[in-house]
């Protein structure tokens, strides 16, 4: 399955206003520790949401 970008950034831009509030508009360059201000338990789970959200894979997965 085919995922456009903008379709992405736009998941991510709902996600990330439900996960920290406010009004900032998301840029493709932004870093999600750096810029949005996310922990990594934060940044981890809304990778994971997108992964699930468009069906692609961002990160590697280890089981433990």
């Amino acid at each position: 399955m085919a995922t456009d970008a903008a379709a992405v950034l736009d998941s991510l831009q709902a996600m990330y206003r439900e996960l920290k509030g406010g009004t900032r508009e998301l840029r493709p360059e932004d870093r999600l520790m750096e810029d949005l201000g996310l922990d990594s338990l934060e940044g981890y789970e809304l990778l994971v949401a997108l992964e699930d959200a468009h069906g692609i894979e961002l990160i590697e997965h280890v089981e433990a």
